[in-house]
């Protein structure tokens, strides 16, 4: 449990950050910056999924707010699952804030992929945590997994398309984009083998990035090698579910 303050404190971070991640495309724009899409279709990459994949961001942002709302709730600030993540996940909603600005300014694209990985690494951790909390939060369970099973892969296509991986001729560009899409289907599905909270909301988004990356790629060797990480996530997904216990959903809920 943590002292009133401090739990306080950290309910604070979680929503004004959910809050932020949401808004500040938007505000940017009205500031005159240009909108994420039009910055990113400057810097294509073998493995950029399509537009309409991007609407994952919808069901994760809003298992974000869900999640912030719940833990600012009166009494429910003290709760382990939100001890255990609340920070962490306030850090990597954070990192979307600053990812999303640094990216509309269109200076400094190169630097993206560091503010990218600075949002996987915090949600890495709250997953991880997550899964030691003594009691429970649907919500919680859905950001930390949606989030790290997108930002995961988002983080190889950023490092592709800041490096100009782009040229389906050239087996420079075609074979890192290769072992990028196999590292991050392999990861996905070994991350999860003992991590069961969030990891069927992990490997869905994983899944869904890496057929994006299929669907929108000119390169036929990525293509097969797309489609095989998805088959990966995906079966890795069906494993998961079959290993939760009849009727109950993996570790406690509130």
């Amino acid at each position: 449990m943590d002292p009133r303050p401090r739990g306080t404190a950290r309910a604070a971070a979680a929503l004004t950050t959910a809050t932020t991640q949401v808004l500040a495309p938007a505000l940017a724009t009205r500031l005159g910056l240009r909108d994420v899409g039009s910055v990113s279709a400057e810097h294509p990459s073998l493995i950029t999924p399509p537009g309409p994949a991007f609407a994952i961001w919808g069901p994760i942002f809003a298992a974000a707010g869900t999640a912030a709302v719940a833990q600012a709730l009166p009494g429910r600030t003290g709760r382990d699952v939100h001890v255990r993540t609340g920070w962490w996940l306030a850090a990597a909603y954070a990192g979307n804030t600053a990812w999303e600005l640094l990216a509309q300014s269109g200076r400094g694209y190169r630097a993206t992929p560091v503010v990218l990985a600075a949002i996987v690494a915090p949600t890495a951790v709250a997953h991880a945590r997550l899964q030691h909390a003594a009691d429970g939060e649907r919500a919680v369970d859905v950001a930390a997994g949606a989030l790290l099973g997108w930002t995961a892969p988002a983080l190889c296509v950023n490092l592709a398309s800041a490096a100009g991986w782009s040229d389906p001729r050239r087996a420079a560009h075609v074979v890192p984009c290769a072992v990028a899409l196999l590292g991050v289907a392999a990861g996905a599905a070994a991350w999860t083998r003992r991590r069961p909270r969030g990891a069927l909301e992990l490997l869905g988004a994983a899944t869904w990035a890496l057929g994006g990356a299929a669907v929108a790629t000119p390169s036929r060797p990525l293509r097969v090698v797309a489609v095989a990480g998805a088959v990966t996530t995906a079966g890795a997904a069906v494993l998961t579910w079959r290993r939760r216990p009849r009727g109950a959903a993996a570790g406690p809920r509130g």
